[in-house]
């Protein structure tokens, strides 16, 4: 059980990395912002290489989608709901990003 849940992460890790390094080829490492939900900073440039280090990877996002992501992240950690996450996605739907791995 233990080995079949390391490779799922292990598959999770390789496969968000991956996504990223397609967006820093096509739009620049300028471009490409790490979205944290749960805590931190919402908007980071960036970010540890690890399995955990975000939730959303967005590139070449316009100022005002992101303050609007901004806010719906705020909304949702003082009380998180499906419908703030929907909402959430459906914002970045209209951009090239790449979701991290969720536990």
């Amino acid at each position: 059980m233990e080995e079949a849940s390391t490779e799922n992460i292990n598959r999770a890790y390789t496969e968000a990395w991956a996504g990223v390094d397609r967006l820093v080829r096509k739009h620049g490492r300028d471009k490409v912002y790490f979205i944290m939900l749960q805590k931190g900073r919402i908007f980071r440039k960036n970010v540890p290489r690890t399995t955990w280090a975000f939730n959303y990877a967005v590139a070449d996002i316009a100022p005002r989608s992101k303050k609007n992501i901004e806010m719906l992240i705020r909304s949702f950690r003082e009380q998180a709901s499906i419908r703030t996450l929907e909402s959430i996605d459906g914002q970045l739907a209209h951009y090239d990003h790449v979701l991290g791995y969720w536990v």
